[in-house]
């Protein structure tokens, strides 16, 4: 069964009443057959133009919805009715606590009902849909005639018929503007069809709108509709009787179909009338095969289908098939006066006052690979709280939170603005600000305040044990303000993956163009922390090492005056400083390397060491969108890059000279766990053997393809 009828019943000590419209808005509904009605539900208060949002402003500085650095580095919310100064101040005396913990409304006893359609079909001509407003009146045909000597040159002046035929199909244009207009036989047979898009939409208004207004009069209130029609059409027969649909379908589960009551044709030669029929129906909504009533609240399951159908007395009838949509909302509390409510959620925004306080990038230069929603946040009255935002088809669902209490801005967690937003380890350190008065604990792993902290500072052992994704942790604040309720607060940290090995099929060129294939395997290795060590700069997430080594394949020369090679093979083992910490195949890093590499060319080795730096991030949008234009490319992707300079040899019997390595190279994510990797690069080889009495002197570019797992 998918639905729940019954009166609402709000047993706990108080409860939010959410009306939410979900979905997006069409981009011009001013005639739209909304028209409102009083009413003081507001489950069912209606839908009015001046009450959607303009496109929603980003939070200012200093406003009370200023963003504060997120575990991203981009802008996170700051929480409840403090101003950025206000949240600043509270916390100057840790200096570095300034990210505050969400209390999620699934960890403190705050439930949100099903989401609810509630409807009066009144007395059947008209529906108020949970505050969508529309009648049965706008869902109609509408046919005009002219002598064609009496309308502009641009209709036919060659028709055969005398007669100019225009006719117009008006159906809730706030529901869709497009999809597919068809004429329908009273046995459901489909007898003429056309598509209708905006561009359709826009020349129909164009032509309506034109003629002195002749043509309005007639067809002023239609949606769409066709100028000069074939008298003899199939659907405008003598003693027809069919009826118009619109049919949208966008989605898998997601279906509307509009249609009007049964209509007559009369006939005389070119002279042609349309009746509307009354078909005597009895007006009733539906939730599947099964009549519910014209006054009722339905509650949906989340995971189920919704399938309404609206009938209408004269036989109109509005049918659609969508699924509920659930708002996301991140984090519930009390403002700082205690008089309003701060919501902040993600995704889906209601309608009214609302800030965008973190937006995913969405440029040329772009991160991708991440999916990413703007997070959004609102403040609501406690005597009045009631949201809207506008959905599929624009159909309303109401949603009830019940809770017995909820948390303030003053039970608020604060994050160490160091901590970043990914770790390599199941317990990474944490550093939190707990409020005054209260304690800290966790029923997950550990966390104890730090030995002779000041300003209430602990240490969290943070549960991340799933890797390659967002792992959320939970701490519990007890005794906040001296109140005996417990509240749970959270946060999310990525776990990736540390260590990676990979194989590699590598072709370079010589100075004489000859190609030489070579085997290569690499492996890398990351670390959350250097011998256990806390500290930010050197220890926390910075250091990697890393080891390539490969060989020739087949005898080579490098050049027309040198004797063919038996044996080519370089080894580099390379040690990684992150400038910029993070982790590796997810975040954008920059940082030095200390590098050893140990060259064997025909016999005349040498071992020298080496300084260099590396850049890595997902793939830049711009670039990733050329690639993504092949199926077999559209997984995320990382790219890396680093240049190394050899100056210095391990022994005194080489000469270093200017050896250096340029390496670019990708990998596609073809799996969480393995990826394809390509690459191209210069290798330069320079020194003296002493002796072995020679001199290496070799360029190379080389291209490169290979496998790999991270794990």
């Amino acid at each position: 069964m998918l639905m729940n009828i019954r009166p609402l019943k709000i047993p706990l000590a108080a409860s939010l009443a959410l009306v939410l419209l979900i979905g997006p808005l069409p981009a011009s509904a001013q005639n739209t057959e909304a028209s409102p009605q009083a009413s003081d539900d507001p489950a069912l208060a209606p839908i009015d133009i001046s009450d959607l949002p303009p496109q929603s402003p980003a939070a200012q500085p200093g406003s009370s919805l200023d963003p504060a650095p997120g575990p991203d580095g981009r802008s996170a919310p700051a929480m409840g009715g403090q101003t950025a100064d206000q949240t600043r101040a509270a916390n100057a005396a840790a200096g570095v606590y300034s990210r505050p913990l969400l209390f999620a409304p699934e960890d403190n006893g705050i439930e949100f009902t099903s989401p609810q359609i509630k409807w009066n079909l009144g007395d059947g001509d008209k529906i108020n849909l949970g505050g969508l407003v529309f009648d049965a009146a706008s869902i109609r045909l509408t046919l005009s005639q002219a002598k064609r000597r009496s309308v502009p040159r641009r209709y036919r002046a060659d028709h055969p018929s005398a007669i100019v035929t225009s006719i117009g199909f008006q159906w809730p244009s706030i529901m869709s503007r497009t999809g597919q207009v068809s004429a329908e036989l009273e046995s459901g047979k489909v007898i003429w069809s056309e598509d209708v898009d905006e561009a359709k939409r826009a020349s129909w208004l164009s032509d309506v709108k034109a003629d002195g207004g002749k043509l309005f009069k007639a067809h002023g209130r239609s949606t769409w509709g066709i100028l000069d029609l074939d008298p003899k059409a199939a659907f405008l027969k003598n003693g027809e009787r069919f009826r118009f649909c619109l049919t949208k379908v966008v989605a898998e589960g997601e279906r509307l179909r509009i249609c009007s009551g049964l209509h007559a044709v009369q006939r005389s030669g070119d002279v042609v009338k349309i009746q509307a029929l009354d078909e005597g129906k009895r007006p009733n909504v539906f939730i599947g095969k099964e009549a519910i009533g014209t006054r009722a609240t339905v509650n949906f399951p989340e995971s189920r289908k919704i399938d309404l159908l609206v009938q209408f007395r004269g036989g109109a009838s509005v049918a659609l098939s969508s699924r509920p949509i659930q708002v996301k909302f991140l984090d519930v509390v009390l403002g700082a006066d205690g008089e309003d409510l701060i919501l902040t959620g993600k995704g889906i925004k209601p309608l009214g006052k609302v800030r965008d306080i973190q937006i995913p990038p969405n440029h040329f230069w772009s991160a991708t690979g991440q999916e990413s929603d703007t997070v959004w946040q609102t403040s609501i009255p406690r005597g009045r709280p009631t949201l809207r935002a506008l959905g599929a088809w624009n159909i309303p669902f109401t949603y009830l939170i019940q809770y017995d209490a909820l948390p303030s801005e003053r039970d608020r967690v604060y994050l160490n603005a160091r901590a970043g937003s990914g770790t390599y380890v199941d317990g990474a350190r944490i550093r939190v600000l707990s409020p005054q008065g209260a304690r800290l604990s966790t029923k997950e792993t550990s966390v104890r305040k730090l030995p002779g902290a000041k300003n209430q500072e602990y240490r969290w052992d943070f549960l991340a044990k799933e890797k390659g994704r967002n792992n959320k942790a939970r701490i519990t604040i007890e005794g906040s303000g001296g109140g005996a309720k417990n509240w749970v607060a959270h946060y999310q940290l990525y776990r990736g993956y540390p260590y990676e090995i990979s194989g590699r099929l590598t072709g370079i060129v010589a100075a004489n163009l000859e190609t030489v294939l070579i085997s290569e395997f690499a492996g890398g290795a990351w670390f959350e922390r250097l011998f256990g060590m806390d500290s930010y700069y050197l220890s926390e997430r910075r250091w990697g090492v890393n080891a390539r080594y490969f060989r020739s394949l087949q005898a080579f020369t490098f050049s027309n005056d040198v004797s063919a090679l038996n044996k080519f093979s370089v080894a580099n083992a390379d040690l990684r400083y992150n400038v910029i910490p993070g982790i590796w195949n997810r975040d954008e890093l920059f940082g030095i390397i200390g590098s050893a590499e140990f060259v064997d060319i025909g016999g005349i080795k040498a071992n020298l060491g080496g300084i260099g730096a590396y850049w890595a991030r997902t793939m830049p949008r711009i670039f990733d969108d050329l690639f993504n234009i092949l199926p077999f490319f559209r997984h995320p992707k990382y790219v890396d890059m680093e240049f190394i300079y050899y100056p210095l040899a391990a022994s005194g019997d080489v000469k270093p000279g200017a050896s250096y390595n340029l390496n670019f190279h990708g990998k596609v994510f073809w799996s969480p766990r393995f990826y394809g990797e390509a690459g191209f690069g210069i290798k330069q080889f320079n020194y003296i053997s002493k002796s072995a009495q020679s001199e290496i002197d070799i360029s190379t570019a080389y291209g490169t393809v290979g496998l790999g797992v991270i794990f």
